[in-house]
């Protein structure tokens, strides 16, 4: 994901003006209202469905955390807050890859679908912390323990819609068990 980040830092995500400016595409609406140009900041802030969808994200967050309270400006969620801790602004990382992987994929923004990135995310997280670096437990749990409540059990993430979650979880589940057996 800080791929993501790069680009937007410095203006070269490919947004379908910057697309249009070099002849790749013919229109540059954006993908989700096709009202005005796409441009970045009206990618990720400015599109009246993806501020809903992002408002609904910040409320989501905030009614499952209930002492979490932060504020979403623009410059906040294109750019992150040193002062917000790691895992929310890795949330709002994972939310901005999210909206640009649906407008690649020319899929709808579903917060349900968001929910699943962010228990896949947690549980990626967990799994490296406890199976590749054994001392790093301890430093996930610090980090990560007001959002592990949001973590899903095993049987939501095989339900999930998209495939490649389903294989990546099976890839974990299979390597867990391969560095239980070697830790035997």
């Amino acid at each position: 994901m800080r791929w993501l980040q790069y680009r937007i830092n410095h203006r070269i995500l490919g947004t379908n003006t910057l697309l249009k400016k070099m002849n790749i595409r013919d229109n540059e609406n954006c993908s989700f209202c096709n009202n005005f140009p796409e441009t970045l900041c009206y990618l990720f802030w400015d599109c009246n469905i993806v501020k809903h969808f992002v408002m609904e994200v910040h409320q989501w967050l905030m009614s499952s955390i209930p002492y979490l309270n932060f504020e979403l400006s623009k410059k906040t969620f294109l750019f992150g807050c040193p002062q917000l801790n790691i895992p929310c602004n890795d949330i709002i990382l994972l939310l901005k890859y999210y909206i640009y992987r649906c407008k690649l994929m020319g899929g709808f923004l579903n917060l349900n679908a968001f929910q699943n990135h962010v228990k896949s995310l947690i549980v990626t997280e967990q799994f490296v912390a406890t199976c590749i670096q054994l001392v790093k437990l301890d430093t996930f749990t610090k980090v990560w323990q007001d959002f592990i409540r949001l973590r899903v059990n095993c049987f939501e993430l095989l339900f999930f819609p998209y495939a490649t979650f389903q294989i990546q979880y099976m890839l974990k589940i299979n390597l867990l068990v391969l560095c239980h057996k070697i830790r035997s």
